[in-house]
């Protein structure tokens, strides 16, 4: 693992670890639209075809989708470190989904309609 997702991965563990708090208590809401944009960006990130350049348009397209900033998804990992457990099912999620669109985006796994 390498690059945002550790990043997010450390921030996770150094807030848990700081045991910070937030007035704001982690909703379902907010874990989802944290999983969907934290998958989005990890496929992107390991996009073979995307360039650099594209990488970051991208990334910001991205954030723009799902209507946060990259600080609102700090914000959020911080709040979610108050719960160890379920900041590892968030990212244990983020992962699958991740791995699904890339399947499904490359083609494999896609189910046929005609028989072979």
């Amino acid at each position: 693992m390498s690059g945002p997702g550790r990043s997010i991965l450390v921030l996770l563990v150094l807030g848990a670890l700081a045991g910070c708090k937030s007035s704001a208590e982690p909703t379902a809401a907010n874990d989802s639209l944290f999983v969907k944009t934290m998958a989005e960006l990890r496929r992107i990130r390991t996009d073979p075809a995307l360039d650099s350049a594209a990488r970051d348009s991208a990334r910001e397209a991205s954030l723009r989708k799902y209507g946060v900033s990259a600080e609102e998804l700090e914000t959020m990992a911080r709040a979610l470190a108050q719960d160890p457990e379920r900041a590892l099912d968030d990212w244990r999620e983020i992962e699958r989904q991740a791995v699904r669109d890339t399947t499904r985006r490359s083609g494999q796994g896609e189910e046929r309609d005609t028989p072979r």
